[in-house]
């Protein structure tokens, strides 16, 4: 319940943001977009802090790796540059596609400990909360050129963590030797299953761009 509740919540606060962006003047519309940097910025500062701190530090899952920690890190600077397209569009793309997988397949028991929890639920709901805000104030736009950017940037972080964890016997962006989560291996054994997840991913991706095409869409005719 908790998961679904956030991903609504961060979904909210994307579409709040963005609401707040239209209404403003166009002098001080840039307010809500730095507005929601911000938060997105605090929240990444207060998670990788707590895994890095040493009574939690752990070589093999600490260090900022995964997708989604990356995830923190590329919403915010989107939202502070948004004229970079490929961070754009990586920032949409995880944020519509990858991340809420996180609430869907939760990799954290609700009973792991306060902290633990609340930066697992912040950290992948501000990142769907940059991605909500980036297609709210630009109509719904992730074009084929975006989508490709997104998929190229995907594979390859998969591929450069695939090798360090080959290097290390670690398991970052769960493209390790080991299946974790433990469904991963429902993809195959390893390093076979590292085709099925770029697959995964792509399709991930390119269902996010046909949903916010077929919105496009249907616009005029809700006009009409």
């Amino acid at each position: 319940m908790i998961y679904a509740v956030t991903l609504l919540a961060s979904i909210a606060l994307g579409l709040a943001a963005a609401a707040l962006y239209r209404v403003l003047p166009p002098a001080r519309s840039p307010v809500a977009r730095y507005g929601l940097a911000g938060i997105a910025i605090a929240v990444a500062i207060g998670h990788h802090a707590y895994w890095l701190r040493r009574a939690n530090f752990d070589w093999a899952q600490s260090l900022p790796l995964h997708f989604c920690d990356l995830a923190t890190l590329l919403a915010p600077a989107s939202l502070l540059w948004p004229r970079l397209r490929t961070l754009r569009a990586v920032a949409i793309g995880w944020g519509l596609a990858l991340t809420p997988l996180a609430f869907v397949a939760p990799v954290v028991d609700p009973d792991a400990g306060p902290w633990r929890v609340f930066f697992y639920l912040a950290s992948h709901g501000v990142v769907v909360s940059a991605a909500v805000f980036h297609v709210a104030t630009d109509r719904g736009r992730f074009p084929p050129a975006d989508l490709l950017r997104a998929i190229a940037f995907t594979w390859l972080y998969g591929l450069a963590t695939a090798g360090f964890n080959a290097a290390t016997g670690f398991s970052y962006g769960y493209t390790g030797r080991a299946a974790d989560p433990a469904w991963l291996d429902r993809l195959g054994p390893w390093p076979w299953r590292l085709g099925a997840m770029a697959l995964l991913s792509g399709l991930l991706l390119a269902a996010a761009a046909a949903g916010l095409a077929g919105l496009r869409r249907l616009r005029p005719a809700r006009r009409a």
